[in-house]
C-alpha cells in the first residue's frame, strides 16, 4: 500500500467483516489490529464482487483445525551482556494457513528492544505483512500474514528475531503465550502455547565446567554453556597431548547442555588411570583446557 501525501492516514479499520469472509460489510471497531489485517491481505491486489452463487471463488479449507498443523516455539540463539536474542519458529503443515498473530510475553522488568522479520521470511517471494502491536506491559502482539487471494502462508522455519534487554528484576526472557490462527477464508483457530517446567536457561557468556565427579571412576559428567547458537565441539586429550575422544561435534542453540565420559576412547577401549584434558570450541569462546583424574 502506497502511503499518500501528509493529510492522509495510511491505517484503515476495515475488519472485522460481518461473516469474517473478504466479501463481508466491515464492521468497524476503532481499533487497527489483527482482524483488519485479514481483510486487508485476503483482498491485496484485487478487490472485485462476490461471485455468483455456484461460481468460482470457493477457497479450500482443511479437514484438521489448524491448531494441529501449526506450531510455534521461541528459541534463545545469542546473548550479549544483557541484551538476548530469540527466534520465532513456526512448523506449518498446512496448506492454507493464511496469517497468525502470537503473544510474546518478554517481562515487566525487560526492555523489548527490537522485533523484526527474519532474513529466510523477508527473501521469499511471495509478499508478506509483518507488524508488532504493543499491548500491556511486558507485552507484545506479532501479526503475519500472506497477501494476496487465497494466497497462503506457506514458510516453515525461522520467522522473527526478538531482542531483549533482560534485567536482574525479571531475568526470566520471553515467551509465547497464545496464538491466533487464520486460514485463507479466514476461519479461526486460536492454540494456547504453554511451556512445560522452568524456564530455560539463558547463559550470558560460553563456559566449561569443572567435571564432576573428579576424580572419577568409571563415569564423569562434563558441563557447558553456549551463549552463541552454532557448532560446538567438545574433546578428550591424554598428556601427552593426543586426542582421546569427541563427545560433541555438532550444533548446539543457546543454552546449557551436559554430556559423559564413560572412560573410553573412540575405539571403545577403556583407557589407563591418569590425568586427562578436555577442551571445548565454540562460536564466540576461547577454549581454555581443564584438567581431570581418572582413578582406577
Amino acid at each position: 500500500m502506497t502511503q499518500g501525501a501528509g493529510a492522509w492516514n495510511s491505517e484503515g479499520d476495515i475488519g472485522p467483516t460481518d461473516d469474517w469472509s473478504r466479501f463481508g460489510i466491515p464492521l468497524p471497531d476503532d481499533a487497527v489490529d489483527f482482524e483488519d489485517l485479514m481483510i486487508f491481505a485476503m483482498n491485496y491486489g484485487n478487490v472485485a464482487p462476490p461471485p455468483l452463487a455456484g461460481g468460482a471463488g470457493v477457497v479450500a479449507t482443511s479437514e484438521r483445525p489448524l491448531g494441529e498443523l501449526v506450531s510455534f516455539k521461541l528459541v534463545p540463539v545469542s546473548a550479549d551482556g544483557d541484551l538476548v536474542t530469540y527466534a520465532v519458529m513456526i512448523e506449518n503443515d498446512a496448506k492454507v494457513l493464511k496469517g497468525f498473530s502470537l503473544d510474546i510475553s518478554y517481562g515487566l522488568g525487560n526492555e523489548l528492544v527490537e522485533v523484526v522479520a527474519s532474513r529466510s521470511l523477508s527473501g521469499k517471494g511471495s509478499e508478506h505483512f509483518f507488524g508488532t502491536i504493543e499491548r500491556d506491559l511486558g507485552k507484545v502482539e506479532l501479526c503475519v500474514a500472506a497477501l494476496g487471494i487465497d494466497a497462503p502462508f506457506d514458510h516453515t522455519g525461522e520467522v522473527a528475531r526478538v531482542v531483549v534487554r533482560e534485567s536482574s528484576v525479571d531475568p526470566v526472557g520471553a515467551k509465547l503465550e497464545g496464538a491466533d490462527l487464520r486460514d485463507v477464508a479466514n476461519r479461526k483457530d486460536e492454540i494456547e502455547i504453554t511451556t512445560p517446567g522452568a524456564q530455560t536457561f539463558v547463559p550470558r557468556v560460553s563456559a566449561l565446567m569443572q567435571n564432576h565427579p573428579n576424580p572419577f571412576n568409571p563415569t564423569t559428567r562434563i558441563t557447558y554453556d553456549v551463549a552463541n547458537a552454532g557448532h560446538v565441539r567438545v574433546e578428550i586429550y591424554d598428556v601427552s597431548g593426543r586426542m582421546v575422544r569427541t563427545l560433541v561435534n555438532e550444533h548446539r542453540g543457546v543454552g546449557r547442555y551436559e554430556v559423559e565420559w564413560d572412560g573410553r576412547n573412540a575405539s571403545g577401549t577403556p583407557v589407563h588411570t591418569g590425568v586427562y584434558f578436555y577442551r571445548m570450541s565454540a562460536p564466540g569462546y576461547t577454549s581454555q583446557a581443564k584438567k581431570m583424574l581418572l582413578l582406577k
